[in-house]
């Protein structure tokens, strides 16, 4: 008996050292941290949030990767390399099962229209563009785009409220690759993900896979042209 635990738990063993050598190698490339509170006012809050900050817990992770400029595309404008790192991370982004859960809850046949890569290859992330049902943008530079999510018409599951602001901007020779979430809730309200150490780092490894397969991307363009 005792044997045939110790190998049932092998493959559980051996996938959770995957995961945090996989998490380890991920976050020695690209700067990540998450605290309680807001430490950042560069983004658009709700009225309700910003008049009763004492009403709300707020979260907010912030990655960054630093990226040789000199690898990336030069024949795009800067504001043609946020376009395409955002049509190719939310594609990757829509395989998820992140994504899959939330097509699922999606009841609406036009939100599910916004999961497909041809829907999401589209777009060109201006205001008012919706992608993976739950994500609207809400602001966009040439440098910048502000997300917003949260719950939606048609959508029947867990809903999370907050912002994801993504930017690649230019730092001396390199350039910046940032990716901010914030996500906030009431009081007396459940935890969202960012709160817990475990929510905490699935969310850090999610995002950082997606930093590097964009970054990854970026350089595969340049090198092609």
């Amino acid at each position: 008996m005792s044997k045939r635990i110790w190998f049932a738990a092998v493959p559980i063993t051996l996938s959770t050292a995957y995961l945090l050598w996989q998490h380890y190698s991920l976050t020695r490339r690209f700067n990540v941290k998450t605290v309680v509170g807001l430490s950042a006012l560069d983004i658009s809050l709700p009225e309700e949030v910003v008049e009763e900050p004492s009403k709300y817990v707020i979260c907010h992770e912030h990655a960054s990767k630093l990226v040789l400029s000199s690898t990336l595309p030069k024949k795009l404008k800067a504001n043609d390399v946020l376009t395409e790192y955002l049509r190719f991370v939310m594609t990757k982004f829509a395989w998820s099962p992140q994504a899959y859960a939330m097509w699922y809850f999606t009841k609406s046949p036009k939100r599910r229209e916004t999961f497909k890569a041809t829907h999401i290859q589209s777009l060109n992330f201006e205001e008012g563009d919706v992608v993976c049902g739950a994500y609207t943008v809400i602001k966009r530079s040439t440098t910048k785009v502000e997300i917003a999510f949260g719950a939606h018409e048609g959508y029947t599951g867990p809903v999370v409220s907050g912002r994801m602001v993504i930017s690649i901007e230019p730092d001396g020779n390199d350039t910046a690759i940032l990716n901010d979430v914030y996500m906030w809730r009431k009081v007396d309200e459940k935890p969202t993900p960012l709160e817990s150490g475990v929510g905490q780092w699935l969310h850090e490894f999610f995002i950082g896979r997606l930093i590097g397969s964009g970054v990854i991307h970026l350089q595969s363009l340049a090198r092609r042209n």
